[in-house]
């Protein structure tokens, strides 16, 4: 291996998929051990953090692929990843190697935001993420069979984007080889290209802490002019709540219960159009509100939660990217307005589709 850091831990698993359908299959099973990790430390009492599960690999190696490789680097958290691979595999098929790199070692972002020269064996914790997420990265090309010249790689953290310059810089300087042959798809870039087709433009950002404080979603709509909004203080720290001690922890009915309060205080719900899910476990607790609504006979305690997902069409980023490299990257909609057709197809499909099953139409439409 190329890997020489000593910041790495072990690899905790590694399972291997000759072909799709049996990758998707095994997800339940692996989503059962992740949740199981997770149920561990709550009755330990300790809060479940990414740091807290395993460093593993899931890898699909169809026999005759023939379109570009593509390294997941999830981990940040854990489901997310699982769930990310999964819709890979779902519509890939066959047709490419998939290899999803749980980096969960990697520090937490908001902790690097708010104290990144903070000295933790003797490296800063910014510089300890990015050198990880490298590591991480060039590990995980490992794993692929295939002597590839071009490698598509997505990071499944809408915050790890704010550090993403550092890492292709780092990736640079210490495997340039390598490098040479990734080919980043952007959560952020995908979202963007989304929003510039539409005459539509009221957005509201949610995500992590270290999502807003990175500027990674706001900088970017400010830069094109899209009008946005971010949440008051009091639904912010819910949000945080809700994907820390709700999603990451496994924990649908807190994640719930939170979101209810998060939607009774969030107003002007008919003011926006559109919602980044700027963190991965958001489009995970959305999923569970849907359903957890439709069990819950009108109660009109949900009444604000259901005209926001009535109303607010939701983007995914990690959706979107995978379209992203999954189309156009491939020859799909090559040049400017090839490009915007492909996205104002991708937004007619998700404006039709509600909650976990619709979604999963909404990319069998896309991918077949």
């Amino acid at each position: 291996m190329h890997v020489n850091s000593l910041l790495w831990p072990k690899v905790g698993s590694w399972k291997q998929f000759a072909v799709a359908h049996e990758a998707i299959a095994y997800m339940p099973v692996y989503m059962a051990k992740l949740k199981g990790i997770a149920s561990q430390m709550k009755a330990q009492g300790k809060w479940v953090e990414d740091q807290d599960f395993p460093v593993d690999i899931l890898s699909l190696h169809p026999p005759h692929p023939n379109k570009t490789p593509l390294i997941l680097l999830g981990g940040m958290g854990p489901l997310a990843g699982a769930m990310s691979f999964q819709k890979a595999c779902q519509y890939c098929g066959n047709s490419r190697e998939i290899v999803l790199y749980q980096a969960c070692g990697i520090p937490s972002r908001v902790k690097v935001m708010l104290d990144p020269n903070r000295l933790v064996e003797g490296i800063s914790l910014r510089d300890r993420l990015v050198k990880l997420a490298s590591d991480s990265i060039i590990q995980a090309t490992e794993y692929l069979q295939a002597d590839n010249s071009n490698i598509q790689v997505m990071l499944l953290c809408n915050g790890s984007h704010y550090f993403l310059p550092q890492i292709q810089q780092d990736l640079e300087n210490r495997y340039r080889a390598i490098a040479r042959r990734l080919n980043f798809v952007s959560l952020v870039d995908a979202v963007m290209e989304v929003l510039q087709c539409q005459r539509r433009q009221k957005v509201l950002v949610l995500g992590t802490t270290a999502t807003l404080m990175g500027g990674v979603y706001t900088q970017p709509l400010q830069q094109l002019g899209i009008d946005f909004s971010v949440l008051p203080d009091s639904c912010q720290s819910r949000l945080m709540d809700i994907i820390y001690y709700g999603v990451k922890a496994f924990d649908k009915e807190y994640a719930c219960a939170m979101g209810e309060q998060l939607f009774s205080l969030l107003e002007n719900v008919s003011r926006i159009d559109f919602a980044i899910a700027g963190c991965t476990e958001i489009p995970i607790f959305l999923d569970w509100l849907q359903a957890k609504i439709a069990c819950s006979n009108s109660n009109s305690s949900w009444l604000n939660a259901q005209k926001f997902l009535a109303q607010v069409e939701v983007l995914d980023p990690v959706c979107l990217a995978l379209h992203l490299a999954l189309g156009i990257l491939d020859g799909e909609g090559k040049g400017a307005k090839g490009r915007e057709r492909f996205f104002e197809q991708t937004l007619h499909l998700a404006q039709r589709r509600k909650g976990a099953k619709g979604r999963e139409r909404f990319f069998e439409q896309i991918f077949t």
